[in-house]
């Protein structure tokens, strides 16, 4: 695999004037006569991988555009015109792969180099013989924030010419043979047109092409394989030493070199260059396409992995991710001038299907999706759906929704999970064009309640790099470069932005609205940059609230895209004091704009802007402290408590925000958490400073809780702080909302939501019960729900109900869904059964995969028989340390580990501490990591022998207390008094007590007891009462009964049967 590319931003690089020198062009002939025969119009070959085998027809297709033309330096330095030889390049398609295409370079000695690209972006690779592959499948769909909007690539092809400066180092790879070296760097070209063709409608052509053949001559050759050198030195060639271009993009190629560097946004610019890396034929299609990416707009990692390593996200997969794509055709939208419009592409290709986000209502029933809306063809053909995975990962159910989309189209009909509140789910599709061309596509879905509160961020955190959502949790934002922090902000810690470079971005935020308040508390530090931003976002439309420009960079303003207002050039005479803390906001309506300011101690002063006010559509990109349009309109001073609420405030409710007033925030259960039955805990949040008094709302659906009032059943009362006690719930999930006061204005909280449940879930990211007893799969139990494949293990009894048990050949594999990412403390458990005398070192859990090792743990019985926790990460070990207790014993044990924030571990072995390490250097997980159970999945060795039961994965510290409770929780009496069945004085007696009492533990075995009482009565383990009372036990008797789980923990309650007289037949004396 080609190192991942690093990417330059166009502004680090000053531009040099541009410089034409006289240049003297030699006309020579070409190097040799090619006595081979002309390329064929169309042939057909078969590629195999070793494995498997394609068939492809090939196709003449020319990369060489209108101005295509060859240049050799010779040895004198001079730039001599070449005769290209016939093109002998060609576009594939795949017989029996709808959905696939190939690139060839059909050599003159009959000699097939081919890149074939699946639907998957899964590559296979040949020069001839074997092909080599490149990507795979195993990877987790997630949430892709910006994706293509309506209408995806659309139907136009925009070509674009491209400059090759072909290293003497590429002219060697190729064998010191000009016409050779033209022709692999065709194929690269033609490699790279098959993603950009498919997905982005964009097709590069051939220009000028230059062949460096002369290593005393090559201007890059002092340059060595340094990019960060290369990079400058094709700039200024093609800038300032050679004649002038028509290239709208163009790069150097040189073997040896680490990877690329381009710059990002620059097409048709000064800046439109990139230095690439090849392989030692001189192909650079992978390294160039990354780079063409970022010369095209795209930037590293964007959206993360939601598709898996495509282009420009770890460049495994030949294909492009939905919000790569995003970047990639706003660039190009914005370029159309320099490019040229080849309508609809003459070639067949695939169309292309990219991301559908949806965000539902877990209330509001089945979904129809539109997935075609955002999807392609590059030939302008119809595209329609051809088939969809029946249930989604969540077990969703599917359906068809035929013509109930837009001018009647299909969309696919998605009905929610039971339960479903958290983390993403997803379902994969395939279109079909109307030639038979095939696509797939993935469509991510997300449970979000409707709330006019989209987020409050009140940066409490003071350290670290993310910025939590204190209001309804789902718009954390990440602060970029170095993490600025103030404990004293305007409540208690602030942000602290520099005015360069660390701004915070919440790139989940969504909304589509023209009612919409930004109010919080900034002080300024010194002159604001011009246009610097407070917040403000463009993806998609374009929100801002900011400062001025020029002689107003003190003076706040806004920006609001659409619409008849004046946005921007709108003069608010708002001038914010500098040093001094002050409250603004931003209030757009349908008709108006209103500015507010409020210095800490001062009036409030207010600047309404009339107009038109469209809605805009944001989806992600929210920067706070600075505006993505560029790095310097980046504010210098302090943020706190900023919210964003989608809804128009009054004057009245903004004057309370800058009093102090405002909404709860900071829940206890978080959303999404957990409380532990029987419950202790209190329901907990902050409230802003001013409240006087709280209204608490607790329900079991969210649109009750939401539109709950004070004389709605769900109303539990008030309270003058900020805690409510609960008495002990049922297992369910719950809905809770508080609403606040200043003793004038009340603010409506945002809806949280808890799960009341036996087992400690808080935090739960991986819990495999392994009940299932039969099948293919272990199911997760968690949020993550990353399932388990089994390969090998069979289903036995566990330490409760169902377990797996492990023969020395076997793993299941849990893919990425439950994996760990950074230094999270986290905590792993399991019940284990090790065979008894077992002595070679297993695997019980990890996180280490094929793909990566630099972010792993192992949760480990060693060959001494004790248990083992290893972590490396960062390129080094963090601990590798084992406890003192043997447990190859062949009995259960529960183990358990844990990492903290501080660099300690311990292992626990039955529940008490048997290995520790402490202030170690804390190393980071890392995500894409597969989870195992079983055995070492990355070198398919150290299996376990034995049973395992219970595996879990906790995304926090479990104190000594939490992991004896995931040992073992209590049983206990649902009474503390039983009333037992009346018993009749002299009758045989019967009953049971075995329904009174149950184990927070599923499938615990229970044994019950009689501790006290009157000796009549008897108790059988399983509950069952008997005996015959006599005359002298009538009337009231109590006893005192016992419940023990298999571990021996008790509980007691007291059991009262009434001993009835019977009227005995009268007796002689």
């Amino acid at each position: 695999m080609f190192p991942a590319p690093a990417a330059m931003g166009a502004d680090n690089l000053p531009s040099a004037p541009e410089m034409i020198p006289k240049f003297l062009l030699v006309l020579a002939l070409g190097s040799s006569l090619c006595l081979a025969q002309s390329p064929p119009a169309s042939f057909t070959r078969t590629v195999t991988n070793g494995i498997d085998t394609v068939t492809v027809d090939y196709v003449l297709h020319s990369v060489r555009g209108p101005n295509f033309s060859i240049l050799v330096q010779d040895s004198a330095g001079a730039l001599n015109a070449h005769s290209p030889a016939e093109s002998r390049i060609y576009l594939g398609t795949v017989q029996g792969h709808p959905g696939a295409m190939a690139a060839g370079l059909l050599k003159a000695d009959d000699t097939l180099i081919t890149r074939v690209t699946f639907e998957t972006g899964v590559e296979w690779t040949s020069t001839g013989g074997v092909a080599s592959v490149r990507g795979n499948t195993n990877w987790t769909p997630a949430w892709p924030g910006a994706t293509p909007g309506s209408g995806g690539a659309g139907s136009d092809v925009w070509a674009a010419e491209v400059g090759i400066d072909a290293s003497y180092r590429q002219f060697l790879g190729a064998g010191s043979d000009v016409d050779a070296t033209v022709e692999i760097s065709e194929f690269a070209v033609m490699s790279t047109n098959l993603v950009y063709l498919r997905d982005a409608a964009i097709v590069h052509r051939i220009g000028r092409l230059i062949v460096r053949a002369d290593q005393t001559q090559d201007p890059y050759e002092p340059m060595g394989g340094d990019t960060g050198l290369l990079l400058p030195g094709v700039k200024d060639q093609w800038n300032n030493v050679l004649p002038a271009s028509t290239h709208d993009l163009a790069m150097v190629a040189r073997p040896g070199a680490g990877g690329g560097l381009a710059w990002v946004g620059a097409i048709g610019t000064s800046n439109r260059y990139s230095a690439n890396g090849a392989s030692s034929n001189g192909d650079f299609n992978v390294i160039w396409r990354h780079e063409a990416g970022h010369n095209w707009g795209a930037g590293h990692f964007e959206g993360g992995t939601p598709e898996g390593p495509t282009i420009m996200s770890g460049n495994a997969l030949g294909r492009m991710s939905s919000p790569e794509l995003y970047k990639i055709l706003n660039h190009r939208n914005t370029k159309t001038a320099v490019l040229d419009n080849l309508g609809p592409y003459s070639f067949s290709l695939p169309p292309r299907a990219s991301a559908d986000p949806v965000k539902f209502d877990p209330e509001g029933g089945a979904v129809a999706i539109d997935v075609l809306d955002n999807d392609s063809d590059s030939n302008g053909d119809t595209i329609s759906i051809l088939s969809f995975d029946t249930t989604s990962h969540r077990g969703a159910v599917l359906a068809l929704s035929a013509g109930t989309g837009p001018g009647g189209r299909d969309e696919i009909q998605y009905t929610p999970p039971v339960n479903f509140l958290d983390g993403t789910d997803y379902f994969q599709y395939r279109i079909s064009d109307g030639t038979g061309r095939e696509a797939v596509g993935w469509v991510m879905l997300e449970p979000e309640f409707s709330s006019e509160m989209l987020a409050h961020w009140n940066f409490d955190e003071n350290a670290g790099a993310t910025a939590k959502d204190a209001s309804i949790g789902f718009n954390d934002a990440a602060v970029s470069g170095t993490p600025g922090w103030n404990a004293t902000g305007r409540e208690h810690a602030c942000l602290t932005v520099n005015g360069t470079d660390n701004w915070a971005t919440c790139a989940s935020i969504d909304f589509n609205t023209n009612t919409l308040t930004i109010a919080g508390w900034i002080r300024r530090s010194g002159t604001q940059n011009d246009w610097a931003g407070i917040a403000f976002s463009r993806a998609g439309g374009t929100v801002g609230f900011n400062f001025g420009g020029g002689g107003d960079a003190n003076e706040l303003r806004y920006h609001w895209g659409g619409g008849g207002n004046s946005s921007y050039n709108f003069n608010s005479d708002l001038l914010v004091p500098d040093g001094v803390w002050t409250f603004c906001a931003l209030v757009v309506e349908p008709t108006q704009a209103t500015l507010y300011m409020k210095p800490d101690g001062g009036p409030m002063e207010t600047a309404v802007s009339t107009g038109t006010f469209s809605p805009n559509s944001i989806s992600g990109g929210f920067r706070i402290g600075g505006d993505s349009n560029s790095s310097t309109r980046t504010f210098n001073g302090d943020i706190d408590e900023l919210r964003v609420f989608q809804r128009s405030l009054s004057a009245a409710e903004i004057d309370s925000l800058a009093g102090g007033g405002g909404t709860a925030s900071n829940p206890v259960p978080g959303r999404g958490g957990a409380l532990t039955r029987p419950l202790t805990g209190d329901l907990q949040w902050k409230a802003p400073p001013s409240t006087v008094s709280q209204s608490v709302f607790l329900g079991t659906t969210y649109t009750s809780v939401e539109s709950a009032t004070t004389a709605s059943s769900e109303y539990l009362g008030d309270t003058a702080t900020p805690s409510w006690s609960l008495s002990d719930l049922p297992e369910g999930v719950y809905y809770w909302r508080v609403d606040c006061s200043d003793g004038v204005t009340t603010f409506e909280g945002p809806v949280w939501y808890f799960q009341a449940s036996d087992n400690i879930v808080d935090d739960l990211v991986g819990w495999w019960r392994m009940e299932e007893g039969d099948g293919p799969v272990a199911q997760d139990s968690s949020p993550s729900d990353a399932e388990g494949t089994l390969d090998l293990p069979s289903w036995t009894a566990g330490r409760r109900g169902g377990g797996l048990l492990f023969d020395g050949n076997d793993r299941v594999e849990c893919g990425t869904g439950a994996s760990l990412a950074g230094a999270t403390p986290f905590s792993v458990s399991a019940w284990v059964k090790v065979g008894n005398g077992y002595a070679s070192t297993s695997i019980v859990l990890q996180q280490r995969d094929p793909g990566g090792f630099n972010g792993q743990y192992q949760l480990k019985v060693l060959g001494n028989g004790t248990a083992g926790f290893y972590l490396y990460g960062n390129s080094s070990t963090q601990f590798d340390f084992s406890g003192a207790t043997a447990i190859n014993d062949g009995e259960w044990h529960h183990i358990a580990a844990t990492r903290d924030g501080a660099g300690n571990a311990t292992i626990y072995v039955d529940g008490e501490i048997d290995g520790s390490v402490t202030g170690t250097t804390v190393r980071s997980l890392g995500s894409s990591i597969s989870v195992g159970i079983g055995c070492d999945i990355r070198d398919s060795n150290k299996h376990f022998h034995g049973s395992i039961d219970d595996v879990r994965i906790y995304g926090r510290l479990l104190s000594q207390g939490e992991v004896q409770s995931v040992r073992n929780r209590s049983p206990f009496f649902a009474n503390a008094v039983i009333s037992g069945a009346d018993a009749s004085e002299d009758v045989s007696y019967k009953s049971s007590i075995a329904s009174e009492a149950a184990d927070y533990d599923a499938d615990e075995a229970l044994a019950f007891s009689k501790t006290s009482g009157p000796a009549w009565l008897t108790v059988a383990p399983d509950g069952t009462l008997g005996g015959t009372p006599l005359q002298s036990d009538v009337g009231p008797n109590v006893f005192t009964v016992e419940v023990t789980d298999a571990l021996g923990v008790t509980a007691s309650a007291q059991l009262e049967i009434e001993v009835l007289e019977q009227n005995d037949p009268p007796a002689f004396n």
